[in-house]
C-alpha cells in the first residue's frame, strides 16, 4: 500500500512538473494616474457664421478670459474655426481664475450658440481642459471694423514734367478681417490721378506703385497722397521743368533718371518664387507657457492636440516661466538630416536658453492613421533626437491608446529637433521552404534590417530548441515545424517573425507524443523500482 502512494504521487509530481514546463505566469501591470499634472488648456474649434450673409473673407476671433485676450485665430473665409485632428489648428486657452471663456471679433463679443451640440445662446461658456467644438454667430459681417495703416515707402522725385511720377505705398491689414480696399492716388490738387485695388490678408503688409503722368502745369512742389480705408499718407515731390532737369543721366526720358530704389509691382515669376516649397504638408506652430510649481517640484508646458508634442515635464520647479514654441512637421524640413525609419513628424522645441539643456519627460502624440500607413504597431514607434547632425532613439514607452491617438513617453537629457519614428528592426529569415527529413539545413537573418544602429542579436527557435546567431545550421525533424526569428538592435527594439519548414518524406503519426510518454513511463518505473 505504501509504495502504491508513492507510486501514486511521483506519477502526480512529474504530470504537475510537465504542465509546469508547458504552461506560463500571468503578470498584471498597474498604471497610476497622476493627478498633480496642471490642467491641459481648453481648446476650441468649430465654426463662426453671420446672420444676414454669408461670411466669404478670413476673420481673426480671439478668445478672451479674465479680461485679457489668450490668443487668436484666423477663421477660414468659409467660417472654419481650425478643426478636430491633430493637423488642425485649434483655440487654446489657459484656465482662467474666472472660469469662463469669450469670443470676440475686434473688440466686439460673439454670440456663442452652441458648445458640443448643445444649445448655449450666450456671450460666454465655462472652461473646460478639453477640445470642445463651438458654433458663433454675429449680426452681420459689416460690423465687423476694418482697420489698415498706410505710409509712402518711395518715390522717383524729382521727374521733369510731362514724365511718370511713381509712389509706393505699403498697406498693413491692422483690423480683424481680410479687406480689399480701393488705393487711390491723388496730385496736389485733390484730383485722383490713379487707383488700384489689392487684397491684403490679416495681419500682413502689401505693396503697391501707383503712377501719375505729369503735365508742365504741375511744375513745383506738389503734396501727393494715397488713400485707402479712410487713412491717408502724404508726401512732398518735386516736379521739374526741362531747362533745370539734369541732362546727364543718360537715359531716354528727358531727365527722368531712373527710379532709385523703387520696387516694382511683383511678376507671376516673382510670385512663384515666394511659393513655400512644402505647401500641402502637414506643418503647424503653437506656442504655450511654462508652469512652474513648488508644492509639486516640477515644471511644466502642455500643448494642445494642433501639435505632435503633448508635454515637456522637468522635474524641478526653477524652469523660467516664460514661453515654449513648437513647429511640427510631418517631414524633415530644410536643413534637418533625414529621419531614419518610415517618419509620422518631426517637431522643433524652442525653450527659454536656461531649459534648453535641461533633462525632461517629454510626451507625444501619434494618429493612428499615421501608425497604419506606416504599416507599424505602436509598440513599434519611437521619440529620436537629433544630435550633433545625426538621429539618436530615446527610450520610448507607450503610456495611453485610442481609436484615434497613441500617446508615446521619452526621457530627454536636452532639446532640439525630435521625431516620431518607426524604430523597431525588420526581421526576415532566409530558409527552404522544405528539406528532407534528418537532413541538415542553414537558416540564415543575415537579410534583416534596422532603422537605428545595428542589428546586435538574433534569437532561433525551431522545432522547440533555441538558437543563437545570424546564422544557424539545424536538422530537419520528422514532421512540419515553424522557424521562429527574433532580432533585436542597439537600441533594445525587437522584431519576430516566422516561417513554416516542411519535410519531403513521411513521418510516423504521433511519433512525437509516443516518445513523450513512453520517457513518461520509463521514469516512473524507475521511480517505482527506487521505492
Amino acid at each position: 500500500m505504501l509504495q502504491s502512494r508513492r507510486l501514486t504521487i511521483a506519477i502526480c509530481a512529474i504530470m504537475l512538473a510537465a504542465a509546469v514546463a508547458v504552461g506560463g505566469g500571468v503578470g498584471f501591470a498597474a498604471a497610476q494616474e497622476d493627478d498633480d499634472i496642471p490642467s491641459l488648456p481648453a481648446a476650441y474649434h468649430g465654426e463662426l457664421t453671420a446672420a444676414d450673409e454669408s461670411l466669404d473673407a478670413p476673420v481673426r476671433l480671439e478668445a478672451v478670459a479674465d479680461g485679457d485676450v489668450q490668443e487668436s485665430i484666423i477663421v477660414d473665409a468659409d467660417g472654419s474655426i481650425g478643426g478636430p485632428t491633430i493637423s488642425d489648428e485649434k483655440l487654446t486657452v489657459q484656465e482662467p481664475e474666472d472660469q469662463t471663456v469669450e469670443f470676440q471679433i475686434g473688440g466686439e463679443v460673439t454670440t456663442v450658440q452652441t458648445l458640443d451640440g448643445d444649445q448655449i445662446n450666450d456671450e460666454s461658456i465655462p472652461w473646460e481642459s478639453e477640445t470642445q467644438e463651438i458654433e458663433l454667430q454675429i449680426d452681420s459681417k459689416a460690423d465687423i471694423p476694418s482697420s489698415v495703416d498706410l505710409s509712402i515707402t518711395d518715390t522717383n522725385s524729382p521727374v521733369e514734367a510731362e514724365d511718370t511720377l511713381t509712389v509706393t505705398v505699403e498697406i498693413e491689414n491692422t483690423g480683424p478681417i481680410e479687406v480689399s480696399p480701393d488705393i487711390e492716388l491723388q496730385d496736389g490738387n485733390n484730383t485722383v490721378v490713379d487707383s488700384t485695388e489689392t487684397t491684403v490678408p490679416i495681419d500682413e503688409t502689401v505693396e503697391t506703385t501707383l503712377s501719375w503722368t505729369t503735365t508742365s502745369d504741375d511744375v513745383g512742389t506738389q503734396d501727393v497722397a494715397v488713400t485707402a480705408e479712410n487713412e491717408t499718407a502724404s508726401t512732398d515731390v518735386e516736379i521739374e521743368s526741362p531747362d533745370i532737369a539734369d541732362p546727364g543721366n543718360g537715359d531716354d526720358s528727358g531727365g527722368q533718371g531712373g527710379a532709385v530704389g523703387v520696387a516694382p509691382p511683383p511678376t507671376d515669376d516673382d510670385e512663384a518664387d515666394d511659393t513655400d516649397p512644402t505647401d500641402g504638408e502637414f506643418e503647424t506652430t503653437e506656442t504655450q507657457m511654462i508652469v512652474a510649481s513648488d508644492e509639486f517640484g516640477i515644471s511644466q508646458v502642455r500643448f494642445t492636440e494642433a501639435t505632435s508634442l503633448a508635454s515637456i515635464t522637468w522635474d524641478t520647479p526653477t524652469i523660467p516661466q516664460e514661453l515654449a514654441t513648437v513647429e511640427t512637421y510631418d517631414h524633415s524640413p530644410d536643413g534637418v538630416p533625414a529621419v531614419p525609419g518610415n517618419v509620422l513628424t518631426v517637431s522643433d522645441v524652442s525653450l527659454p536658453a536656461n531649459a534648453t539643456d535641461e533633462p525632461a519627460t517629454v510626451e507625444f502624440r501619434a494618429d493612428q492613421a499615421a501608425i497604419d500607413d506606416a504599416e507599424a504597431t505602436p509598440d513599434e514607434l519611437t521619440v529620436a533626437r537629433l544630435v550633433d547632425d545625426s538621429w539618436e532613439p530615446l527610450d520610448t514607452n507607450v503610456t495611453e491608446e485610442t481609436n484615434n491617438t497613441v500617446l508615446l513617453e521619452a526621457d530627454t537629457p536636452g532639446f532640439s529637433n525630435f521625431a516620431v519614428t518607426t524604430s523597431s528592426p525588420t526581421a526576415e529569415i532566409d530558409a527552404p521552404d522544405s528539406a528532407s527529413s534528418g537532413s541538415e539545413v542553414t537558416v540564415s537573418g543575415s537579410n534583416s534590417t534596422t532603422p537605428f544602429g545595428e542589428i546586435v542579436s538574433y534569437e532561433w527557435s525551431i522545432d522547440g530548441e533555441t538558437h543563437t546567431g545570424e546564422r544557424v545550421t539545424t536538422t530537419v525533424p520528422d514532421d512540419e515545424s515553424t522557424v521562429e526569428l527574433t532580432v533585436e538592435n542597439d537600441a533594445g527594439d525587437t522584431h519576430t517573425t516566422t516561417q513554416t519548414l516542411t519535410t519531403t518524406d513521411d513521418s510516423v503519426p504521433g511519433f512525437g507524443v509516443i516518445a513523450a510518454l513512453s520517457a513518461l513511463l520509463a521514469a516512473t518505473l524507475l521511480l517505482y523500482r527506487r521505492v
